[in-house]
């Protein structure tokens, strides 16, 4: 959600420190095979900081070095296996 909420206000969008989710989750199922769900809502805290922190350090990360392949990595192994 913090994600969403930076990207929302990088768009020009007014949005709040908070957000809610709706969660579904089947209850029971009666007698006429209808499903009746459960319903749970919840507010969560936005941090767009954070969000901001990591798009940072994703920039970094692509913008920096390559690093050596390893025999331990799956990822290494995968290219390797398949080039």
């Amino acid at each position: 959600m913090n994600i969403y909420n930076f990207l929302l206000r990088k768009n020009d969008y007014d949005t709040e420190d908070y957000a809610y989710l709706l969660f579904y989750y089947p209850n029971e199922v009666n007698s006429k095979g209808d499903v009746v769900f459960h319903t749970k809502l919840l507010k969560i805290k936005i941090d767009v900081k954070k969000a901001e922190n990591l798009f940072k350090d994703a920039l970094k990360c692509l913008e920096g070095r390559i690093p050596k392949c390893s025999d331990e990595c799956e990822y290494c192994s995968y290219i390797k296996n398949n080039e």
